[in-house]
Order: C-alpha cells, then sequence, then structure tokens
C-alpha cells in the first residue's frame, strides 16, 4: 500500500513540475515576443527617421547643379529604393540609408555630455558643447518643442573610406527631420 501511495505522490509531483516549467517556459516565452516587438517598433521608427532623412537629402541634391549624369542616376535608384547602396567607389553621395547608424532618442544633457568628452581633447576649442559651433548648438537647442527628439547619426563605413562620411545629431518632430549639427566628417 505504501509503494501505491509514493509513486502516486510521485507522479503528482512530476505533473506539478511539468506544469510549472511549461508556465515558466510560456510566460518567458511571452515577454520575449514583447521585448520582440518593441524593439520592432524601435527599428521601424529609427528606419522612418532615415527614411525621412534620405528624402530630405536627396530633395537637396535633386536640385543641385553640380551632379554628374552617373550621380544622378544614383540619385534616382536612391530615391526609388530605400535599401539600395551605392556600389561605386568613385561616387562621394552621402545619402541616410538602412546601413548608417541612428542612437537614440537623447536629451539635451545626454548630447552635451557626450560632445563635451570630445571638445575637452580638441586643443584650442572653446570648452562648450560642440567647441567653435556651440552657436549653431545653441540654434538648434532653441528650435527644439514639446515631444522632438534628438537622434545621433553617423553615415556607413563605405562613406568614411571613401573620404565622404558624416556624424552628428538630429532633431526630429514627428518623424520628421527639422535641422542638424554636423559633429565630424571627413
Amino acid at each position: 500500500m505504501s509503494l501505491i501511495f509514493e509513486l502516486e505522490r510521485k507522479m503528482k509531483k512530476k505533473f506539478l513540475i511539468e506544469c510549472l516549467i511549461l508556465f515558466l517556459v510560456c510566460s518567458c516565452h511571452n515577454t520575449d515576443y514583447q521585448n520582440k516587438s518593441e524593439n520592432s517598433n524601435k527599428l521601424t521608427k529609427q528606419l522612418q527617421i532615415l527614411k525621412n532623412m534620405r528624402s530630405y537629402d536627396i530633395s537637396i541634391l535633386e536640385n543641385s547643379d553640380t551632379l554628374t549624369i552617373q550621380e544622378h542616376r544614383e540619385l534616382l535608384k536612391l530615391k526609388e529604393n530605400f535599401y539600395y547602396e551605392i556600389s561605386d567607389n568613385n561616387m562621394v553621395l552621402t545619402v541616410p540609408g538602412p546601413s548608417w547608424e541612428l542612437r537614440g532618442p537623447l536629451s539635451i544633457a545626454q548630447i552635451e555630455q557626450e560632445v563635451c568628452e570630445e571638445v575637452m581633447y580638441s586643443s584650442g576649442a572653446p570648452q562648450v558643447p560642440f567647441g567653435f559651433m556651440n552657436d549653431v548648438w545653441i540654434e538648434l537647442k532653441n528650435q527644439c518643442k514639446d515631444n522632438d527628439e534628438f537622434y545621433y547619426f553617423k553615415s556607413d563605413k563605405f562613406s568614411w573610406q571613401n573620404q565622404c562620411g558624416i556624424s552628428g545629431y538630429v532633431l526630429i518632430r514627428k518623424n520628421k527631420m527639422v535641422d542638424m549639427i554636423l559633429g565630424a566628417m571627413n
């Protein structure tokens, strides 16, 4: 009799452990799914910002009379397909795309801390955010309204290798580019 009782107890214990494991797996999976969804939304927002930055830059370049015929062709391809990347080493077009780094949203305090650390190591630059370009930074800050966001951007490796890389900070309002300040370019 005690052997049957012991078997029943072990089976109930095993059943409870299996239920607990199943519960934990399901709840972890659900949380993981929610995190993936949040990351997906963030990625979608960042891609939307890059697309809007790209449209802005393309509209400026379209009105330029200094582009070669080949650059105009590349510009049309860039306009038609967001995922199109320029592969010609002779091109100097720097247009935002999916391979660009975009980090944010960032607070004004975070940006000023980042750039002040860089300015500190620059000889001769005023020890204020963005050094000699501090007045441009102040203008950009003054344009900022409630719910606006700042993002750090950096062009892809290809642009830096071909001496046309840029990085800086962009002010975004309702996923549209308001203005920007360059931090570095080569």
